[in-house]
């Protein structure tokens, strides 16, 4: 991103509030950017928890174990569970962001990559 960084006071309130999600495990690189006089871009790359978000399907995973019997069906275990993970990640990114615009409504540009 190029162009004036928001203010650093911001800038840290921001990164705090990322590093402290459970779903996040590092921020790996942060950038910022003054779009208008009350508009900001924020831009982040992310390494996430997976075992935090494969977690949230350990009831569901145990449930399907019990019933998983041969290699083709631990092959549609396997892919349902990436597929459970993948649909958690793309909700908790949604969450992060909401309350990102909410504690910081300047913030109108938000970009969340997966490192």
């Amino acid at each position: 991103i190029l162009g004036p960084a928001i203010p650093e006071h911001l800038q840290a309130d921001v990164l705090k509030f990322l590093q402290s999600q459970p779903s996040i495990d590092a921020v790996r690189q942060f950038r910022t950017r003054i779009v208008a006089a009350d508009s900001f871009r924020i831009a982040a790359d992310i390494d996430y928890d997976g075992g935090y978000l494969g977690e949230k399907h350990s009831e569901w995973l145990e449930e399907r174990a019990k019933s998983a019997s041969s290699n083709e069906d631990w092959t549609t275990v396997a892919q349902e569970f990436g597929e459970r993970v993948v649909g958690t990640l793309g909700d908790e990114v949604d969450a992060v962001e909401k309350e990102l615009r909410v504690r910081f409504p300047e913030i109108h540009h938000i970009d969340m990559e997966a490192d």
